[in-house]
């Protein structure tokens, strides 16, 4: 799981010395560049409001829990972008708004699901809660009259393959 908080326009956000675009930041995760990643979900939560497009030429191997590689004929090739969940604060081109006391609507809301359902939901249904609070729950209020009362939709692209939980362990 990667959290990114930062400013970002058109696929991109800003590192501390310049943009990078988020394709290349997911990159080292997709399984043609990490193959000990195959078929575990890759969560990435971007607070920056920007999209993200590629055309996928597919994984011929899958690396199975015991570290080994099976070879392309006994195996089911995986979409390299399987299994990942973006979730960006807004859809592409659109704002996302902040309180300048409590921050973030996206990031405050994502902390409240995980603490109150992180043990009992999957992770779509928590992204379906936050995705609710946001769009209803939050709307601007600025000095500026002609920026009071907007909204904002938070951005949820699954790739994930099965339902993802977070359940601790048993001892």
């Amino acid at each position: 799981m990667c959290v990114i908080l930062s400013h970002g326009e058109g696929g991109m956000v800003f590192g501390t010395d310049s943009l990078i675009k988020i394709k290349e930041l997911l990159a080292p995760f997709k399984g043609d560049h990490c193959r000990s990643l195959t078929g575990k979900p890759k969560i990435f939560f971007i607070e920056a409001g920007c999209g993200i497009i590629r055309i996928d030429s597919g994984d011929s191997f899958i690396i199975k829990d015991s570290g080994v590689e099976v070879p392309y004929e006994k195996t089911q090739i995986i979409p390299t972008e399987a299994d990942f969940l973006i979730a960006t604060s807004a859809g592409p081109g659109y704002f996302p708004w902040r309180n300048s006391d409590t921050g973030s609507w996206f990031v405050q809301v994502l902390c409240e699901v995980f603490q109150k359902y992180g043990t009992r939901l999957d992770l779509m249904s928590m992204m379906t809660k936050l995705n609710k609070r946001v769009a209803y729950d939050f709307e601007s209020k600025t000095s500026q009259e002609n920026m009071n009362r907007k909204k904002q939709m938070p951005c949820i692209v699954s790739m994930l393959t099965k339902n993802v939980y977070f359940r601790p362990k048993s001892r």
